[in-house]
């Protein structure tokens, strides 16, 4: 194996795996906005559930 040669395999691996690493992180970031507003959408069908049975806050 020349040296050039395996410099060129070791940035193409690089690449990958940082691209795989972005990809990752991304699909994290999306899960857990996805899960934030799930759990802010039910608490707000909580609360207006609530108002309009007589048994939320009292103004």
């Amino acid at each position: 194996m020349s040296f050039p040669y395996f410099w060129v395999e070791v940035v193409r691996f690089g690449k990958f795996f940082s691209i795989r690493k972005t990809y990752f992180l991304q699909v994290k970031r999306l899960i857990l906005f996805g899960t934030l507003e799930k759990c802010a959408f039910l608490i707000l069908l909580i609360l207006k559930s609530y108002s309009t049975c007589g048994v939320g806050y009292v103004n």
